[in-house]
């Protein structure tokens, strides 16, 4: 009884907004203070790469000759994966016929983790909910379903 009036705050806990959580934040500034953003519902205008065995939020573009620079945050998904991004991110400009890579508006809960994604090697990891895909020719997010 005393440990299920324990964990049920802490659970609510685990997806509470910030109070400023219609902002949209950097990547940037997600990880310059991460404690800050841990185990929130947060939105992050950053680049997201799908690959082989990858699937990451990046703070600048991958332009396909170099690689994604650090530190990256692995995407998981707690919807669906929605056809249409994909269709819409092949359509930029692209690192291969398998990859697709993008300017992403993502809300989500933000989690510091021990060795999350692939292999282990990712420290942050994202739980998106939403996304929307950046247009460049309409210069505006295009939200996915």
């Amino acid at each position: 009884m005393t440990v299920t009036m324990i964990l049920i705050p802490l659970l609510s806990f685990s997806a509470e907004k910030l109070p400023d959580s219609n902002r949209v934040l950097t990547l940037k500034e997600v990880l310059a203070d991460p404690d800050k953003y841990d185990g929130k519902r947060i939105t992050i205008d950053g680049y997201y790469l799908e690959g082989h065995e990858t699937s990451i939020l990046a703070s600048a573009p991958f332009d396909g000759a170099t690689l994604v620079q650090g530190p990256l945050v692995w995407v998981s998904w707690s919807i669906n994966v929605p056809a249409d991004m994909y269709f819409m991110l092949k359509k930029m400009p692209g690192v291969g016929r398998d990859n697709f890579t993008g300017r992403v508006k993502a809300e989500g809960i933000f989690r510091k983790t021990k060795g999350g994604g692939h292999l282990g090697e990712y420290k942050y990891g994202f739980w998106v909910s939403a996304i929307s895909v950046y247009d460049k020719k309409r210069d505006k997010f295009i939200p996915v379903r």
